[in-house]
């Protein structure tokens, strides 16, 4: 079986007021939840285990997702007990994580990759853990200026920047959970991936070219519900007339 973890902040203060009163993973996307658009495209891809991780209102989701098998999944909610970054939540996990690959997302991605094709790709690689990658767009194209004291001594036209995000996704290999930390050693994935870096572990990258928006601000959840109407109705009718 499949398994995939959601860590997701049920509570986020740069979401107020609405996480006030609404969890998170709970926040409207048209006439689905963040939550359920996640959970649906994990099933679609054949993830039948999910594990989600929330911080807030943990018994609010239960309500409202129940034991998963609307739609198709068996899920299981946990309530971390304290502030711990996610590689150690993972770490508490292990033994339910141990056996095969596994996929860990953020709880805030709203994304129209394709999660078994990540999967797949990170099965054949040759390393314990493979990230999701993004590529931005960097909003500053103006030339660089190279300066010697008072003088310009070469410029730069409009040099390609090309800079890559981690996008929230990771596939972990079962070996990956020995360089778990047992405590909350790293406070973060990127410090987690950094750590497994210097090790000299290979980390692999899936660049993802569709759709991908992580929702963490109220103007972010204004520009999820406009564009995930338009790019999943889109696909919905490029799938419609391939049939």
């Amino acid at each position: 079986m499949q398994k995939a973890v959601i860590i997701s902040k049920s509570y986020d203060s740069r979401l107020k007021p609405l996480t006030m009163a609404i969890p998170k993973p709970l926040l409207p996307i048209n006439d689905k939840t963040l939550l359920e658009i996640q959970i649906e495209g994990l099933a679609k891809a054949g993830f039948e285990g999910i594990f989600l991780i929330t911080n807030h209102k943990k018994e609010y989701i239960e309500r409202f997702l129940g034991d998963g098998s609307a739609y198709g999944v068996r899920l299981s909610i946990r309530k971390e007990a304290e502030e711990v970054g996610s590689p150690a939540l993972l770490s508490m996990m292990a033994e339910e994580l141990a056996g095969a690959p596994f996929l860990c997302m953020n709880g805030d991605i709203l994304t129209l990759v394709d999660y078994g094709g990540l999967y797949d790709y990170s099965c054949k690689q040759d390393s314990a853990v493979t990230a999701a990658v993004k590529r931005v767009d960097p909003e500053f194209v103006f030339g660089n200026v190279f300066l010697d004291n008072d003088v310009i001594v070469d410029i730069e036209k409009e040099p390609e920047r090309i800079s890559y995000i981690l996008a929230g996704l990771y596939v972990f290999k079962p070996e990956a959970l020995n360089f778990l930390p047992q405590e909350n050693d790293y406070n973060d994935m990127e410090a987690f991936l950094r750590n497994m870096i210097a090790k000299h572990r290979t980390v692999s990258s899936y660049p993802i070219d569709s759709y991908w928006l992580d929702v963490n601000r109220v103007d972010d959840l204004g520009k999820a519900q406009l564009d995930y109407l338009y790019y999943a109705e889109g696909m919905d009718r490029r799938n419609a007339a391939r049939q």
